[in-house]
């Protein structure tokens, strides 16, 4: 009932389709009211808009009325519940580890991850988790998670730590020797989310061929997106070696020549030995290939594995991943939709966007698919504002010529008319 009401809104006005270079027709729309579509790829790089912000969408309806919509970013953060820990006795340890207790007071709520406040600006090391009822006798959670910052890329820094869900009030953190200057932890917080992680929107990607730095210890991937507009947010690597623990760099551009900072991260791969048997929980994770990046739609990516003195990573996929955008839609009738896009158009302003909020949220809508891109047939170059020089310059000229020609007929004739020197002395 509540969908069927957003569908009885207001009528919509008439939609210019001209300004829109690529049409998609909108399959499944069977009944009024609110539907959604999920935004690929090839919509993103058709958009002609900020990356991922799709604002150059615009819905047809049946009767050529424009539907109003609303974008919907999934796997935001979901709620959850944090609980703030007091760090004590921080210490480092001989063999260069470090170590504190987290006390996260008495009865605290379930927590299935610890966020660190890390002291250092470039680190990766392992991280143990162990918790206590009393302080005193410590069993272990986890270990084998990694903790890492790149200096220079502030959005390459993870300092969280996932375990197996706890209701233990203390948690020793022990940071294992690894790579970078010496940590202090200097905060901790302990959280559960409420909702699993959302699976991202995803694209495999060609492996280019691996170029080497000049001095041998890092390899360069060049990746081609193929076109401008995705809104990637991660990398994530396939890798023929068995073991390994490398920083990444991530560089994006738009010419492929010219690179910026755009993220970065750690991959890395630490099986058990064959017939080894874990004394502990590792967490469940014996790698991960992920590392963060924001590129703001640019089309080239450059991916910068430092291998320092071990052989180069053999890299053997490349995807690109990004949050899921949904299109959600008010059709005021069944039958064909279509939706719009590639034009310079401003971002448009319905009041869809406030109603989404008031509905439940197990109120779901019908949903749609989105059908092949293909040029819309309708669209025409918009007329560009010309000055009058440039729409008849042909006449520019000429009576250009005529003013000059002018000018040196009568600068001729006043030098014929003008008295000699010495005449009348």
């Amino acid at each position: 009932a509540l969908l069927a009401a957003l569908g009885a809104a207001a009528p919509a006005r008439a939609l210019d389709p001209s300004a829109f270079r690529i049409y998609r027709p909108i399959e499944g729309v069977e009944a009024p009211g609110l539907h959604v579509v999920e935004a690929d790829a090839d919509l993103f790089r058709a958009s002609r808009a900020a990356a991922g912000s799709l604002s150059d969408v615009r819905i047809e309806g049946p009767a050529g009325e424009e539907a109003p919509w609303a974008l919907r970013i999934t796997g935001d953060p979901a709620r959850e519940r944090v609980i703030e820990g007091t760090v004590v006795d921080p210490v480092s340890l001989p063999d260069g580890t470090v170590r504190a207790v987290v006390d996260l007071g008495s009865g605290p709520a379930r927590h299935d991850e610890l966020r660190l406040d890390l002291a250092g600006e470039e680190f990766l090391c392992p991280v143990r988790l162990e918790v206590s009822e009393d302080g005193r006798t410590f069993g272990t959670l986890s270990e084998g998670e990694r903790v890492w910052a790149i200096r220079d890329a502030p959005e390459a820094r993870h300092t969280s730590v996932r375990h197996p869900p706890s209701e233990a009030r203390f948690v020793r953190v022990t940071l294992l020797h690894g790579a970078g200057a010496a940590l202090r932890i200097t905060g901790a917080r302990a959280a559960l989310r409420d909702a699993p992680d959302v699976p991202l929107g995803s694209m495999a990607l060609p492996v280019p061929a691996a170029k080497r730095s000049p001095d041998g210890r890092e390899t360069f991937l060049d990746v081609d997106l193929a076109a401008a507009g995705l809104p990637v947010e991660a990398v994530e690597l396939g890798a023929g070696d068995a073991a390994f623990d490398r920083r990444v760099r991530l560089h994006s551009s738009t010419d492929g020549a010219h690179w910026i900072p755009s993220g970065g991260g750690v991959v890395w791969r630490a099986p058990l030995p064959a017939g080894a048997f874990p004394a502990a929980p590792r967490g469940g994770a014996e790698e991960g290939l992920r590392v963060a990046a924001a590129t703001h739609g640019r089309r080239w990516l450059r991916i910068a594995v430092e291998d320092g003195d071990s052989p180069p990573l053999r890299v053997t996929a490349v995807r690109a991943l990004w949050r899921p955008r949904l299109v959600l839609f008010r059709a005021e009738a069944a039958g064909r939709h279509a939706l719009l896009v590639g034009a310079d158009v401003p971002a448009p302003a319905y009041d869809l966007a406030a109603l989404l909020g008031r509905i439940p949220a197990d109120v779901l809508p019908l949903q749609a698919r989105l059908g092949a891109a293909s040029a819309n047939a309708r669209f025409r170059e918009p007329v560009k504002d010309v000055p009058l020089s440039e729409r008849h310059p042909a006449a520019l000229v000429a009576a250009l010529a005529a003013l000059f020609a002018a000018l040196a007929f009568w600068a001729v004739r006043l030098l014929r008319g003008s008295p000699r020197g010495g005449e009348g002395a």
